[in-house]
C-alpha cells in the first residue's frame, strides 16, 4: 500500500516521514527523499516533519501509507488552503494539504477530520473537503482489510 500511495504522488516531490533505518532504505529505494523525525506518534512526527519542509516547500500533501486504491494526489494543493480527503465513513483524515509555516496544529486520531477543519478555521486559512473515492478507503483495522473490496488498477498490485 505504501508504495502504491507513493506513486500516487506522481511527479511531486516526495518525502517519507519516519524513525526507522529499514522505512528509510525502502523510501529511499523508490526515489523518495527521507525526513527523519526523533519524536514517536503521528502529530509529533507530523509537527516535526512540517517544520523541517517549511523553508523548502510553500505548501505540503500528507498521505498516509494506508491507503490502498490510491491513484493519484494531483489537483488537491490549493495555494492558501487547508485541503481534507476524508476517510470513507467520513471521520478521519486520509490526505490532508496545507500551506508551510502556518500555526496550523496537526489533530490525527478519532474525529480527525472535524478537528483539522475547526484548526484550518482558527489558523484563518481557507477550507476545502474534497470526497476522492480512490483515496477514502483506507485500512486501520482488520476489519476494514476483511471489507477491502478488489479492484485492480492498471500499474498498480491489488
Amino acid at each position: 500500500m505504501a508504495e502504491r500511495v507513493i506513486k500516487a504522488a506522481d511527479d511531486l516531490s516526495v518525502h517519507v516521514v519516519c524513525n526507522d533505518q529499514e522505512v528509510a532504505d525502502w523510501a529511499q529505494s523508490l526515489g523518495a527523499e527521507v525526513v527523519w523525525v526523533q519524536r514517536d506518534g503521528l502529530n509529533p512526527a507530523i509537527t516535526e516533519a512540517a517544520a523541517r519542509v517549511a523553508d523548502l516547500f510553500a505548501h505540503m500533501i500528507i498521505a498516509h501509507a494506508d491507503l490502498p486504491h490510491a491513484e493519484s494526489l494531483s489537483g488537491i494543493a490549493s495555494a492558501g488552503t487547508v485541503t481534507v480527503v476524508p476517510d470513507r465513513h467520513r471521520q478521519g483524515t486520509n490526505v490532508l494539504s496545507l500551506p508551510t509555516g502556518t500555526s496550523f496544529r496537526f489533530q490525527y486520531g478519532s474525529g480527525s477530520l472535524y478537528r483539522h477543519m475547526a484548526e484550518a478555521t482558527n489558523c484563518g486559512l481557507d477550507l476545502k473537503v474534497l470526497q476522492i473515492p480512490h483515496l477514502q478507503w483506507d485500512i486501520d483495522t482488520p476489519e476494514d482489510l476483511d471489507a477491502l473490496p478488489e479492484i485492480t488498477r492498471p500499474g498498480f498490485p491489488s
